[in-house]
């Protein structure tokens, strides 16, 4: 699948409904929260989303800035957005996908509880994987580590087991993090994930 077709399967996994075009249509799932302005930067290209609401001014507005513009000068596009859609935050994002099916051994400690990739120490779940988001061919994975039980790579342990039964369902596996969450970073260098996209969110 190339890298275009996987950005829009993750946006039909987010919101629920695949981009009718460059329109995020009104979302079956996640109402609240869903982006105004979506854009994403994979390899050498750039796709721009805009929300089923925003009119055609707004729109031809956005476009003219061109995608790097619209990634990065988060004041040119707030003058544009806030007169009719204040923005309330913005969201820069990494996303991935897991190329390969990680092995049984790369995850021993791991055991599964009511769908949840768990570590447990001494009767406590110290660092849990789950399905964050899903969609029929897609799901995105949620992690979280005990904070005295950081830096053991247990997240990647419960992330690979994760990762590991996604994929044997025959669904795409997504991972993502907000741009300074170096922690995030490491695991996603740690299992190997393949950088798929930068994304910017006007929410």
């Amino acid at each position: 699948m190339d890298r275009r077709r996987l950005v829009e399967l993750k946006i039909a996994m987010e919101f629920g409904i695949a981009p009718d075009g460059d329109t995020l249509p009104k979302a079956t799932k996640h109402e609240v929260g869903q982006p105004q302005l979506l854009i994403s930067r994979f390899g050498e290209e750039s796709a721009v989303f805009f929300r089923y609401d925003l009119d055609s001014d707004e729109r031809a507005e956005l476009r003219a800035l061109g995608p790097e513009t619209l990634m990065t000068d988060e004041a040119r596009v707030r003058a544009i957005l806030d007169p009719h859609h204040p923005t309330t935050r913005v969201y820069r994002m990494r996303w991935y996908t897991f190329d390969r099916v990680p092995d049984q051994s790369e995850y021993p400690d791991v055991t599964i509880q009511d769908d949840r990739h768990v570590i447990v120490i001494d009767g406590e779940v110290v660092a849990w994987a789950q399905t964050d988001t899903d969609h029929e061919d897609a799901a995105e994975v949620e992690i979280e580590t005990h904070p005295d039980y950081r830096r053991r790579g247990f997240a990647r342990q419960v992330t690979a087991s994760w990762a590991a039964a996604t994929l044997a369902a025959g669904k795409v596996a997504f991972y993502s993090h907000l741009l300074e969450n170096t922690a995030s970073q490491a695991v996603a260098a740690s299992l190997g994930l393949t950088h798929l996209s930068d994304e910017v969110e006007y929410v």
